[in-house]
């Protein structure tokens, strides 16, 4: 049964199923994001695991803000830094697009990721552009 399953993960990453790819890339961006803070940690370079800092990945409602660093328009949709922001991010992306992926072409799964993401941004910008805090 647990080898059947192995099996089936890894066949789905060779066919390049769609929403393994963005499961596998969120959790390698958030395993090397762990091991960068870690390194700061033990190095004394901070002195708490800072859980709020985004490391310029996030996105940020300012707009001046964004225009030095239009990277994390893209950055914003991987990067987590929070143990829990992740596991609850990636069991809703999980169930989400096995939802989607039963009523739309699987290929079609990476188009509404990416513009979900800058959406959901826009709406965020547009929410605390005021805001001295996001």
């Amino acid at each position: 049964m647990i080898m059947e399953r192995h099996n089936s993960l890894f066949t789905r990453i060779r066919k390049g199923d769609p929403l393994m790819m963005i499961l596998i890339i969120n959790l390698l961006v958030f395993v090397v994001l762990q091991l960068h803070l870690l390194k700061l940690y033990v190095s004394g370079e901070i002195a708490v695991l800072p859980w709020g800092e985004d490391l310029t990945l996030a996105a940020n409602s300012s707009l001046q803000v964004m225009m030095n660093r239009p990277w994390s328009l893209i950055t914003h949709l991987f990067a987590h830094i929070q143990p829990g922001h992740f596991l609850f991010n990636m069991i809703a992306l999980y169930s989400m697009g096995k939802l989607f992926t039963t009523m739309a072409p699987p290929r079609k799964l990476w188009l509404i990721y990416f513009l979900g993401g800058i959406s959901g941004y826009v709406l965020f910008m547009l929410s605390f552009s005021g805001s001295s805090i996001l």
